[in-house]
């Protein structure tokens, strides 16, 4: 932001000499629109915040058509977001910080929280970004301030709250491919004391890939989502805030392209390299569709559901703010995709995941506006990740089987956290901070097994790389 103001000031004495006296008043007056953020987890203007910050706000995000989190790598600088081979699971890193991982159930270094409630996994920060005040990216560790570990960086989704006054409005457009978009929200007071706001939003079309040997189409979007939250003021101390929310996606996946070299398929075939960004191809074998429980004729595809509920006390004692929030969150993933990119059925993974995630945290934050600024605080958090992967090898060169990844994992993580910084001058600020955490995660019951056809080995283990060396011998 310095930058960007200094630009403006020597575009504004530029101008200066050419402008009449009363143009030089109005340019000269001109000033960038504060922004109030809570990257310290306190309100204060974006210019004083003393972290490498990058602010989105809920217009910007239309503005620049950023529709989901993957599209946020477009405005924020050194902030990627990546889905992997084309799947539904986002991967985050903060300067080249953080994590690539097709599977479920590792955890990312870049901290995901949506109205201060972590989302530990990636496939579970899909269809968030609908009615959103604003999107704050903190770049390195801010485990001080959250908790959890973030050695990254943290990414804060801060929805719309609820209105004083009747207040209501949507949007809707169409566009190529017959993709369409709708948003909506409805909010204002229910009772004394008692405002409330729902949201509603659904996609669906926008097929823009084709596949190069029918013609098929690929790419439909068919996502639904809604939020309730409820704020209480009992009494002018007190604020209580209750958020609902629920979303379902059953669009299509996405194929990938071949780039570089033609393909040859375990069956003979060359494939080209696709010259244009639409080519895609994939294809599904009668027994991994029976597997699966999918038609024969099934393309890369979503059926994830996700549904949580939080609630955050505020409290003000005078000498500080007590914040607690608890938070339950529940995502069921089901995809399946084709990372051949080809008829030939060479990789084709489906995915199969139950994730479940409860959290508490309780702070205590020293008044806003003095010169010294504090924050203490205890989180808690308990995590589920039920499921694993079947992966279809039949016409791989070399392989010609079928493998089952299965998994059940538990998480358990504690964290004592503070963090203080202090005003040195009123453009020099002094901050520290302080983590704890104690974390155990258990990975049970896993087992790597081929399914089909019976192999001449064992490869049914409960090793981690008993797969990779099964693979080698073969």
């Amino acid at each position: 932001m310095k930058r960007l103001l200094l630009g403006a000031s020597s575009a504004v004495l530029a101008l200066a000499a050419a402008l009449p006296a009363s143009a030089q008043s109005n340019a000269s007056t001109q000033t960038v629109d504060d922004i109030v953020v809570t990257a310290l987890r306190r309100e204060e203007s974006s210019q004083k915040v003393g972290l490498a910050l990058t602010v989105i706000s809920g217009a910007d995000l239309d503005n620049r058509n950023i529709g989901n989190v993957n599209d946020l790598e477009n405005s924020v600088p050194s902030l990627e977001v990546d889905s992997q081979l084309g799947g539904g699971q986002p991967q985050f890193r903060i300067r080249g910080v953080g994590l690539t991982d097709y599977a479920a159930n590792n955890t990312s270094t870049v901290g995901i929280y949506v109205d201060e409630v972590a989302y530990p996994y990636g496939v579970m920060t899909q269809g968030l970004l609908y009615d959103i005040a604003r999107i704050e990216v903190l770049r390195g560790p801010q485990g001080t301030l959250y908790g959890r570990n973030t050695t990254g960086g943290a990414v804060s989704v801060i929805t719309n709250a609820p209105t004083d006054t009747v207040q209501a409005g949507f949007s809707a457009s169409y566009g190529s491919y017959d993709a369409a978009k709708f948003e909506g929200f409805l909010s204002g007071p229910v009772a004394e004391n008692l405002t409330a706001r729902l949201s509603l939003a659904a996609e669906s079309g926008g097929a823009w890939q084709y596949h190069r040997d029918t013609g098929e189409s690929l790419g439909d979007k068919d996502t639904k989502a809604a939020r309730l939250r409820v704020n209480w003021r009992p009494t002018a101390q007190t604020d209580i805030d209750l958020n609902l929310h629920y979303s379902r996606d059953e669009s299509d996946g996405r194929g990938l392209r071949l780039i570089t070299t033609p393909f040859t398929s375990g069956g003979g075939r060359v494939y080209p390299i696709d010259t244009s960004h639409r080519i895609t191809g994939w294809g599904i074998s009668p027994y991994f569709a029976q597997l699966i429980g999918v038609s024969p004729n099934a393309k890369p595809f979503r059926d994830n559901e996700g549904k949580g509920v939080s609630l955050r006390l505020n409290q003000d004692l005078g000498w500080a703010t007590l914040t607690a929030i608890a938070s339950y969150e529940s995502f069921d993933r089901r995809e399946f995709n084709d990372w051949d990119a080809t008829s030939s059925n060479e990789a084709g993974t489906y995915f199969f995941n139950d994730i479940e995630t409860t959290s508490q945290e309780v702070r205590l934050a020293s008044p806003t506006g003095g010169r010294l600024q504090w924050l203490a605080g205890l989180y808690h958090a308990n995590e589920s990740v039920d499921g694993g992967f079947y992966s279809d090898f039949s016409e791989a060169k070399g392989l010609g089987f079928y493998m089952s990844t299965t998994y059940c994992q538990k998480v358990q993580t504690t964290g004592v956290f503070g963090n203080v910084d202090y005003k040195l001058t009123d453009r020099l600020t002094l901050l520290a901070g302080l983590r704890y955490e104690d974390e155990s995660r258990d990975l049970n019951d896993f087992k790597t097994a081929v399914l089909a056809p019976v192999p001449r080995v064992n490869a049914t283990t409960s090793k981690s790389h008993s797969m990779v060396r099964f693979l080698r011998r073969r």
